[in-house]
């Protein structure tokens, strides 16, 4: 039998999207052979805490709080914990602010030296130096997303503003990659450790209305896929490592062809063989399974289908 922890985020308080009636962080003993979890304890007194991550040892827990009202400013907050993993419990280390509205996803860098942060609320991202005990410091790099000269979002209701909805650092940890709903763009940053600090380094313009919403790297780290939460797609992009460029290659559907109800998509993960794509429908109620192609990284009917290209499972 094979168990792990598994620490679930939730929203506290009432949010026009949700009904926010949850106590805190939950955290349950999975059992991955029968599929049961067992409630070990929670941790209450953080409002919204809805994306959370651990560090490498998964000894630090570090948990967006998803407010804009902090302090009476508009920004939300981070919180550290520290996580007890025979009991479960998380003892609160410190909250910092966001430098944002609405954070929404927390990353931890591969040296564990900083956190990442998107604040879906103001369009901005922020990094957070983590000092000795697993505890943050205040951001030492904010930027502020902007539409292109002349642009705007074609989807008037979601895309009014910038809305930065991740931060997701690559395979080599010298790039994090912000994912625009509002600008459908990926604004890629250098980032350096040792300092903390980042830097903008390229833009990437995906499909108009996409809603670019996470992003996850495969196991070879020349290809990458972007959820596209508003128009239900997933778009396959070639990376270049040494200069963070990003190339999008491929759009395919997270739906069957025959459905025709309202859909968004949220989450995006690879398998670690790196043979299968898995993306959520909200909506469709669903899990869209993708074969990746060893050759051309995800099988599907995309606008210029690639020599041998197959149909995409999804299910």
């Amino acid at each position: 039998m094979a168990e792990f922890l598994l620490l679930v985020g939730t929203y506290t308080r009432r949010e026009p999207h949700v009904a926010g009636n949850a106590e805190g962080i939950y955290t349950y003993r999975f059992n991955t052979d029968d599929g049961t979890l067992h409630h070990m304890a929670t941790a209450a007194g953080i409002k919204n805490p809805s994306f959370l991550t651990t560090d490498t040892a998964r000894n630090t827990v570090y948990a967006v709080s998803e407010i804009a009202d902090l302090d009476g400013g508009r920004t939300g907050a981070v919180a550290s914990f520290a996580l007890d993993q025979a009991t479960g419990t998380l003892q609160p280390l410190n909250t910092v602010r966001s430098q944002g509205a609405g954070p929404c996803y927390v990353a931890v860098d591969g040296t564990g030296a900083c956190v990442l942060v998107a604040n879906y609320g103001s369009g901005t991202v922020a990094l957070l130096p983590i000092t000795e005990g697993g505890a943050l410091g205040e951001a030492t790099a904010t930027f502020q997303h902007q539409f292109q000269p002349g642009a705007g979002g074609i989807n008037t209701a979601r895309q009014e503003a910038p809305h930065a909805h991740s931060i997701t650092l690559d395979p080599d940890n010298r790039y994090a990659l912000a994912a625009d709903l509002g600008t459908d763009e990926l604004r890629v940053y250098a980032v350096d450790p040792s300092v903390p600090t980042m830097a903008p380094q390229t833009t990437v313009a995906l499909t108009p209305g996409a809603g670019p919403r996470h992003i996850a790297f495969h196991p070879n780290g020349v290809w990458l896929y972007v959820i596209n939460e508003l128009d239900s797609t997933v778009t396959l992009c070639d990376y270049a490592a040494d200069t963070g460029a990003v190339t999008p290659r491929q759009r395919i559907s997270t739906l069957p062809a025959d459905f025709d109800g309202a859909n968004t998509c949220a989450d995006i993960h690879v398998h670690p063989s790196g043979q299968v794509v898995y993306g959520s429908n909200r909506g469709h109620d669903s899990i869209a399974v993708f074969t990746v192609d060893s050759a051309t990284g995800v099988d599907g009917p995309p606008a210029t289908p690639p020599k041998g290209a197959r149909r995409a499972t999804s299910r």
